[in-house]
């Protein structure tokens, strides 16, 4: 094992890694009757794998992973083809715990992939239940990943926040298993919701300061913005040089958002996080 890094004798945390679920991490958790509509893995015709929801709802590649098995990277593309091509460090406790040991990485912290970073992705599934059981399920699996952890794998929650009741009974349960903080989408307007200041949400807010819990904004979570600008003739390495500047645009109006509207003073021990956001 490295020693673990540090920086002025401060441990070495890796506050922004992700996890790619497993092709079964749904289906072998959801109820009897929901398991050929949560998110479970196909193979489209070009032969890559991809997720799908409810049947043939389109939730992306298998992963946005670009780590290979030998740990070795592949460049210009958002992911792999297929999960049996990725590190199973991005999937499992014991590789990852074993790579944090190798790179002198103390702890993670680590957000979703297949909901989006922020639950959003779920607001594609018209069935309100559906999107709270794919929500819970993911729940599910990452109390189990933090608990193999030892105590260094921080795994944040997904929120349910299309339902205001769900979404406080899950964090409080999410919060009495261990779990540390939970992701949240920064432009529910996006999704024809309440703006993040308006009393909406105070359910939301109140029920975290209560629980000495953070609200993670990751960049991505809900707005396409990035995907809106990009221009003809654009290759794969120049989409994603794009997107890496534009998501930060969002991140900005949700933070003044928070600022200018007073939200912070009215929630005073409310902590919020802006993630991968420079």
């Amino acid at each position: 094992m490295t020693p673990p890094l540090t920086v002025h004798g401060v441990p070495v945390i890796d506050i922004d890694s992700h996890y790619t679920e497993p092709p079964d991490l749904w289906t072998s958790r959801a109820p009897a009757s929901y398991k050929e509509r949560v998110p479970r893995v196909i193979r489209d015709e070009e032969g890559r794998e991809r997720w799908v929801v409810d049947g043939d709802v389109d939730f992306g590649p298998m992963g946005f992973t670009v780590v290979k098995k030998d740990g070795e990277k592949a460049y210009g593309m958002m992911s792999l083809t297929d999960f049996d091509e990725m590190s199973d460090a991005a999937s499992y406790p014991e590789p990852r715990l074993d790579l944090l040991d190798r790179l002198g990485i103390s702890q993670q912290i680590i957000y979703p992939n297949v909901a989006g970073f922020g639950s959003h992705r779920f607001m594609s599934l018209e069935d309100s239940e559906l999107r709270n059981i794919c929500s819970r399920v993911y729940n599910d699996a990452i109390i189990e990943l933090q608990q193999a952890g030892n105590g260094r794998l921080f795994p944040q929650a997904l929120t349910p926040f299309w339902d205001m009741d769900e979404c406080v009974r899950e964090i409080r349960r999410v919060t009495d298993a261990g779990i540390t903080g939970i992701t949240m989408t920064d432009t529910p307007e996006a999704f024809e919701l309440p703006h993040l200041h308006d009393p909406h949400w105070d359910p939301l807010w109140s029920t975290c300061q209560e629980l000495g819990i953070p609200v993670n904004f990751h960049v991505g979570s809900g707005n396409n913005l990035g995907g809106q600008m990009i221009w003809d003739g654009y290759g794969p390495q120049r989409f994603l040089a794009t997107i890496s500047v534009s998501l930060f645009m969002v991140q900005c109006k949700t933070i003044m958002n928070l600022i200018f509207s007073g939200l912070l003073d009215r929630y005073p021990n409310l902590n919020f996080v802006s993630v991968e956001s420079g």
